[in-house]
């Protein structure tokens, strides 16, 4: 019988300390690139109340949330969208001045089925700029999740940008019902357009529409699938999302940021959460997405605030997987010194402190020198430290020595 002691559920994992501390650097880099285009930091609770997402209003379905009771019987569930929580935030607390820039790092939980390969609990880092529709603020955030994943390393990547707008302003001409809106969309995402023109022919509709919609599936690549896609034919509401769409790309352009970007005129997903530009972050060697976003203007309005916003989460699990596979260097915190805890256990620890105080890592060390250069060999660490009768010694893994200048500690480079 399996001992579940020693086990974790399925969809978790454990991150030991190498590959831990290398985390936590992609998560610093990515807050601190969020901080410096102006987002302030949100923290919202590890569980709500199961109501929060009960009417799928989210961009989450309710049947994959981890959900318990409190002690008074309540329905609670674990975080499974941060951007909900944000929203509910926002309509019910948030008096501060608007536009508001939002953002976090912090874990989600979402069920996945016990087959799934994807994970159950997860980090995310994202932004979210509440109280602005423009096309500049669609493209702000396109912008801000291009810094911080070069902040963490990702060098070559494609953010793909699409307009959920096109292609309900099409299902809108050409009159699908609700079932057929469903089925062209899952043929579009598997770039099927026979099937698409076989449920569009039930429809008394315009062959130019049908045949823009049938030609969705390839719609992608550069400015040039803006003007394949458009049509004098066109309602008011395709043409103004690929008007936006236009606008977005061309900022993005204008600042030199072409090479991460695509249009994809093809790429749908939750319509229902979404009312405008989308985007979705791929790099090469990983078979899944690493952030994903858009345009959600209705979903505050459902906490009592009706207004616009726009946002996107990257996974920190993926894209440190993504530098991983693509064996891309991520620089982490490493130990200076080894300090050897000698006969005067308080000196050593004070020196120690010092040094610490002047920005260094300092390990304390439990026996005799000779143990501590040899410890210091096997674990890349550059040197240790210990105390002698004419003062402090830095003992190199080269094999070589020199006094350590203790006044000159936090004035200048010692280590």
């Amino acid at each position: 019988m399996l001992n579940l002691k020693y086990h974790t559920p399925e969809g978790v994992m454990d991150y030991l300390p190498d590959e831990c501390e290398a985390k936590r650097a992609i998560e610093q880099k990515m807050a601190l690139s969020f901080r410096q285009n102006g987002y302030r930091p949100i923290q919202t609770p590890a569980f709500e109340y199961y109501d929060l997402y009960a009417d799928g209003s989210g961009d989450i379905s309710p049947e994959k949330l981890y959900k318990f009771f409190d002690p008074q019987g309540r329905i609670l569930a674990l975080r499974g969208d941060i951007t909900t929580s944000i929203a509910r935030v926002m309509g019910t607390k948030y008096n501060g001045p608007m536009p508001a820039r939002l953002c976090y790092v912090a874990d989600a939980f979402r069920y996945n089925g016990s087959a799934s390969s994807r994970s159950s609990e997860f980090t995310q880092a994202g932004i979210e700029l509440i109280g602005d529709g423009s096309c500049e603020a669609d493209a702000e955030a396109i912008m801000v999740t291009i810094s911080a994943l070069l902040a963490a390393g990702l060098d070559e990547f494609q953010i793909d940008i699409g307009q959920v707008e096109f292609f309900k302003g099409l299902a809108e001409q050409v009159g699908l019902d609700a079932e057929d809106f469903e089925r062209i969309r899952t043929h579009i995402d598997f770039k099927d357009s026979v099937s698409i023109a076989q449920v569009a022919k039930k429809y008394d509709a315009d062959a130019e529409i049908i045949d823009i919609l049938c030609r969705m599936p390839y719609l992608f690549g550069n400015a040039e699938v803006l003007e394949q896609a458009k049509s004098p034919k066109l309602n008011a509401r395709s043409a103004a999302a690929l008007e936006n769409l236009e606008q977005v790309y061309r900022l993005l352009c204008a600042c030199g940021l072409e090479k991460y970007v695509s249009i994809d005129l093809g790429m749908l997903q939750s319509l229902d959460y979404y009312t405008g530009v989308i985007f979705k972050g791929v790099t090469y060697d990983v078979g899944f997405s690493v952030c994903g976003g858009g345009r959600y203007d209705t979903l505050i309005g459902n906490f009592g605030k009706d207004t616009s916003a726009v946002g996107i989460a990257i996974g920190v699990n993926r894209v440190l997987s993504a530098l991983m596979r693509q064996k891309k260097t991520i620089v982490t915190p490493k130990t200076d010194a080894l300090m050897v805890m000698g006969a005067d256990f308080a000196a050593s620890y004070a020196l120690a402190q010092k040094l610490r105080g002047a920005g260094y890592c300092v390990e304390n060390f439990y026996g005799d020198a000779q143990s501590a250069l040899a410890a210091a060999k096997a674990r890349g660490v550059a040197a240790a430290i210990r105390l002698t009768e004419n003062g402090a010694e830095i003992m190199y893994a080269d094999g070589t020595a020199a006094p350590l200048d203790t006044a000159k500690i936090g004035k200048e480079a010692v280590l």
